[in-house]
């Protein structure tokens, strides 16, 4: 198995704007891994991948506004980062989102939209 390193590898984060996606997206970044983050609210991923970028002084983070809850979409952002980049090394699945049910309520459509 050949291994590259962390400097030469491509990273998918999804969630990456915001808390525990952003703190893995800045320390792939600060590894001098390519991130690309990846989220419905793209206002946010901008300003986190330019204040990101801005402390590192290197274009590392590229947003990229997607709804992990379509399909084509998520293949869509799948072609295009790896045509920009040849290459998908790492994914972070950290997309997350909850509806406002309890456990004992929540409802079959509920359960899937979480999921």
């Amino acid at each position: 198995m050949k291994t590259k390193p962390l400097s030469e590898q491509v990273a998918l984060v999804t969630g990456g704007g915001t808390g525990i996606g952003r703190a893995l997206t800045e320390a792939l970044a600060a590894a001098g891994a390519k991130v690309v983050i990846a989220s419905r609210r793209g206002e946010v991923l901008r300003r986190t991948a330019d204040e990101i970028n801005a402390a590192l002084n290197s274009e590392l983070i590229f947003a990229y506004d997607f709804d992990i809850r379509d399909r084509a979409q998520i293949e869509e952002l799948v072609r295009n980062v790896y045509e920009r980049f040849q290459a998908i090394d790492l994914l972070v699945n950290n997309s997350g989102l909850a509806v406002p049910e309890t456990v004992d309520e929540t409802t079959d459509n509920g359960w899937d939209t979480v999921i």
